[in-house]
């Protein structure tokens, strides 16, 4: 089944980002980063989470479909030389 370069990009993009999303909430959970003196409150610890929970769910997104783009190259660059030896 030959599933197309968009169709596969945008798979692992969103599946990237998504897992992404819940490894960075794990990890807020896990270990809050929050520096200074007060005492962490929900509000904080919350827009904490946010920002890690966005951050690495654009990093799970991008490496996603990159990985997905140069799969898709070197297949169709393959196919090529494949289809241009057994045909010529």
């Amino acid at each position: 089944m030959i599933i197309y370069l968009g169709a596969k990009w945008y798979m692992l993009f969103v599946t990237g980002g998504a897992m992404g999303a819940v490894f960075g909430l794990f990890t807020a959970g896990i270990d809050p980063n929050i520096t200074g003196t007060e005492t962490p409150t929900v509000q904080l610890v919350a827009k904490e989470m946010k920002v890690r929970t966005v951050s690495y769910a654009k990093n799970f997104a991008v490496l996603g479909a990159m990985f997905a783009g140069t799969e898709c190259l070197i297949e169709s660059v393959c196919r090529h030389i494949i289809a241009t030896l057994l045909f010529f």
